[in-house]
């Protein structure tokens, strides 16, 4: 398995645009005004106004697009955490993962990867068990389900899961 598969199959492809969903957002209304929105005509433009309603994206442009996150997020992680590209490629995949999920910084209105400093000094003292209970004791856990599950198995076991 390689991250690129993980993020794949824990992401899933769709060509058409949808609303993304971040914290505590009120999805009925958010899907609700999405839906209206659409209905009444509204489109989704991206780039040099290509119209995402009527010419959404291809599986292959996706992925040149899912090329270019990675790298950007593996850039940003060992930017902030150097030590990070130490682990074994299955447990960095976890943190990239996590990255590319949340964003690697943290703010007051988003948590990213930042936001979990005990699970990050459990991880860098090489206390994958302690690493994995804090991923999966948190907010982000209870947000995607059998992803944070999966991820913390991967963290403890070091296998990709």
């Amino acid at each position: 398995m390689t991250l690129r598969e993980q993020i794949q199959f824990d992401e899933g492809f769709r060509a058409d645009p949808y609303p993304d969903f971040k914290g505590d957002a009120d999805r009925e209304k958010v899907r609700g005004l999405w839906r209206a929105f659409l209905e009444a005509g509204g489109t989704v433009a991206v780039g040099y106004g290509r119209n995402l309603s009527t010419n959404p994206l291809t599986g292959e442009e996706a992925g040149y697009l899912l090329n270019n996150d990675l790298q950007r997020v593996e850039g940003e992680v060992l930017g902030a955490l150097p030590w990070v590209n130490g682990l074994d490629a299955p447990r960095r995949a976890v943190i990239l993962n996590m990255a590319y999920n949340l964003g690697t910084g943290s703010s007051a209105r988003r948590m990213g990867l930042l936001g979990f400093p005990r699970m990050l000094e459990a991880l860098k003292k090489g206390d994958y068990q302690i690493a994995a209970d804090e991923m999966l004791d948190s907010r982000w856990a209870g947000q995607v389900g059998e992803r944070a599950t999966r991820l913390a198995r991967q963290m403890v076991s070091g296998a990709w899961q």
